[in-house]
Formats: C-alpha cells, sequence, structure tokens
C-alpha cells in the first residue's frame, strides 16, 4: 500500500509529514552537485553547509526562487533524496502526496510544482492546498466557522496574506520577500557601510543572533568575518543589532505594506472579527524578535506568532490527510480557487 505524507516545499526549508506520525522531515531546500557530470553530491542539511563554498566543479543551489520553482530537474532530485531517505520510494512504489502551493500561483507553475513531485517518484498527488489555508489549520484555526480570520505567512522567499472565513480564503495578497531578502539586505548593507563582502550564511547568523524588527528589542554586537573589497585582504568588522535592523528595515516595511494592503481589501462584513482576533503570523521570518510589534504598530491591530509558526503548513496540511471528514471536502474545493 502506497504511504501517504504531506510536503510543504519552502523556499528555505521542506518538511514532510506521515500520515499518522507527524512531521519526520525537516532539511534546507538545497541541493549540492558536480557540474562536471551532473551527479548529486549531498542534499539538505550537508548540501547547505556547502552553500557557497563548494571548490571548483561543485555548485549547491536553492531550486526555488520567489516560492515557486526556479530549477525543475534540481527540485526534483532533491525531493527524490528525501524520499529516499524516509523509505517511502521504492523501485516498484511512490508515496501518495498532498503538497502545499503558495497563494495565487499560475496554472503553469501550479503543474510545475504537481510535476516535480511525480517526476521524483510520488505515485499520485492527491491535493494541491493553498498554503494560507494549510497554515490556518495547521495553527489551529477552525476554517469550518463563519468567522473572519487574518493570517500571515512570512516564508524564506515570499509574504503570503491572507482572509480566511467559512471554508474558504476570502481575500489575500502575496509579496516577493521573505526571509532570504532579508539576508541579501544585510550583506548589501555590510558591502556599502564598510567595503566589505560577507557571504548568505554569514548574513543569516547576523540576522538570527542579533537581528530584531523593533528598537525595543535589542541585542548587542557580534563580530563578523568578510573580505576586504578594496585591498582583498580578510577583514573582522563588529556589528550591532540597531545595524542589522537598519539593514532589513525596508524589507519589513515592504512586508508590512503588503499585509495593509490585505486589510485595506478585506470584505467589510469581517472586519470586526478581524481587529478581536488580530493577525495570526507563521512562517520562519515570524520569529525575528520584534516582529510582532513592528506589525502592530504598522497596520493597527494586535500581530501574534502561532504556537509552532515554523511548521503550521506541514500540520495543517497533515490535518487534511490524517482527515477523513468535512476538511478534506472543503479544502479539496479550494483547490480550483486559490
Amino acid at each position: 500500500m502506497a504511504k501517504h505524507i504531506g510536503l510543504d516545499l519552502g523556499q528555505a526549508t521542506v518538511k514532510i509529514y506521515y500520515k499518522g506520525k507527524g512531521i519526520v522531515l525537516r532539511e534546507p531546500t538545497v541541493i549540492a552537485y558536480d557540474t562536471v557530470n551532473g551527479e548529486v553530491i549531498a542534499a539538505g542539511r550537508q548540501a547547505y553547509k556547502m552553500h557557497g563554498r563548494t571548490p571548483r566543479g561543485k555548485e549547491a543551489v536553492r531550486p526555488l526562487k520567489n516560492g515557486v520553482i526556479d530549477s525543475y530537474s534540481d527540485a526534483s532530485e532533491l525531493l527524490l533524496s528525501f524520499y529516499k531517505a524516509l523509505g517511502v520510494k521504492s523501485t516498484f512504489s511512490g508515496p501518495k502526496l498532498a503538497l502545499g502551493i503558495p497563494w495565487g500561483v499560475s496554472e503553469v507553475e501550479r503543474n510545475a510544482f504537481e510535476n516535480v513531485c511525480l517526476e521524483a517518484g510520488a505515485k499520485s498527488v492527491t491535493h494541491l492546498i493553498c498554503q494560507p489555508m494549510a497554515a490556518a489549520v495547521g495553527a489551529g484555526i477552525n476554517v469550518l466557522k463563519a468567522k473572519g480570520n487574518l493570517v500571515c505567512d512570512i516564508g524564506g522567499g515570499k509574504t503570503q496574506t491572507a482572509v480566511i472565513s467559512y471554508r474558504g480564503v476570502l481575500h489575500a495578497s502575496k509579496a516577493p520577500l521573505g526571509g532570504q531578502d532579508l539576508d541579501s539586505a544585510i550583506v548589501a548593507y555590510i558591502r556599502n557601510t564598510y567595503n566589505v563582502l560577507i557571504g548568505d550564511l554569514t548574513a543569516e547568523f547576523l540576522k538570527k543572533s542579533i537581528g530584531s524588527a523593533h528598537p525595543a528589542f535589542d541585542r548587542g554586537s557580534v563580530k563578523v568575518y568578510g573580505r576586504d573589497i578594496v585591498t582583498g585582504r580578510g577583514a573582522e568588522i563588529t556589528i550591532s543589532s540597531g545595524q542589522v535592523r537598519e539593514a532589513m528595515s525596508d524589507c519589513l516595511e515592504k512586508i508590512s505594506d503588503s499585509i495593509r494592503s490585505t486589510l485595506e481589501n478585506m470584505p467589510p462584513r469581517i472586519a470586526s472579527d478581524i481587529f478581536e482576533g488580530g493577525l495570526l503570523l507563521c512562517g520562519g521570518t515570524s520569529l525575528l524578535p520584534g516582529i510582532e510589534k513592528l506589525l502592530s504598530d504598522s497596520i493597527g491591530i494586535e500581530a501574534k506568532k502561532a504556537a509552532r509558526p515554523l511548521d503550521c503548513i506541514a500540520n495543517g496540511i497533515g490535518k487534511i490527510i490524517d482527515s477523513s471528514g468535512e476538511l478534506t471536502e472543503i479544502v479539496s474545493s479550494q483547490e480550483q480557487t486559490n
């Protein structure tokens, strides 16, 4: 019998939910290969460690960009390696799969997601689930009730904000900005301020170790190393929490603008529900200290993190495939309308 799994194929992280068992895999969405013969040499965590550090003839890449498939072959090889690691793919059979896809994708992008999963060895794709809907289900929202809920998933390459009520997405918006754009902004800030070039992994370290979204959350300073653009020599610089916050400020403002645009277009009849319930944040970037206060001040309603923001989409997909009743039917009805 084919195993049933749920897949959250994120730009930063892949999560796989095993029916009845929960999330069984969390790995970076990175694959490394030999550029000469095309052989895959690492996937997931091992490939992530190689990102930006590969010698000539080797390359580590992220198969997704702005939340959609950027390299079909790399995405397929990455998933195949994970299927094999979990033991859900054999010579003669593959898993049944439920997949979360971004809100508002084109038909071509939707087909690319489905075909990548099938090419990697899935037996069938049973559901294509709108990610904001999956995030709401995974965060514990009762999507069957006629009550408005505002959910924002800030992932690695995109921000999706949706108003969800009584079985569907009433309105949503998407911005091509996420955690990896914050990393790129930090790289650019240090280059422009110090003439020092750092890598994406160092920028991510700065974001996670001392980064914050609001001045009330100062987290000190750290030393990092890079290459002086002028001399070509190694350089050591000390970066403060305030500088990291300044570097990220433009991206964070654009994320706020995206959320505001959703609020401005929400149906008036559910405004009271939204202002009472507030904004629920999911996704890895929602872990940035101070982001709730920044967004609360910016949009005028309370923002709060989900209990397990990193896992909301994967857990939502899992609840859907574990369900055999109304929830599965309702989510299935959304596949043609998101």
